[in-house]
């Protein structure tokens, strides 16, 4: 099998980023200090609004450490955004309407970068 052409694989990325009708912030992961429970905090920090693809079929699972985890929803994002296994992802406007609640998810197993985009499964977020 041949190597995509650089001009194929502009195509491919122009198409996809054409195709990402939605808005969403990836928040950036860094450890704090740990609690009084011994357990490591953490704090996210947002980056800039960009174009995302978000599809809420979800409904695969993925094992994350031990524990098999469900998805609940899969994000496109451009090749080169900068996101790990440990951020979160907010949408915040669908089909370029803004959301009145965005709701926050958090990255499931490593994302996956092909020559068109970024993919990333999500779960939601859930607060007590």
């Amino acid at each position: 099998m041949r190597a995509f052409a650089p001009a194929e694989l502009s195509g491919m990325q122009r198409t996809q980023n054409a195709a990402m009708m939605d808005t969403c912030i990836i928040y950036a992961h860094s450890a704090t200090s740990q609690n009084a429970y011994g357990k490591p905090g953490a704090t996210y920090t947002a980056g800039a609004r960009q174009a995302c693809g978000y599809d809420a079929t979800g409904g695969g699972e993925v094992l994350q450490g031990n524990e098999t985890v469900t998805v609940d929803a899969v994000f496109r994002l451009p090749v080169g955004t900068e996101v790990s296994a440990l951020d979160r992802v907010q949408l915040v406007a669908r089909f370029g309407n803004e959301l009145a609640i965005s709701p926050m998810f958090e990255v499931v197993g490593m994302p996956e970068e092909g020559p068109s985009g970024i993919v990333v499964n999500a779960r939601k977020v859930v607060s007590a």
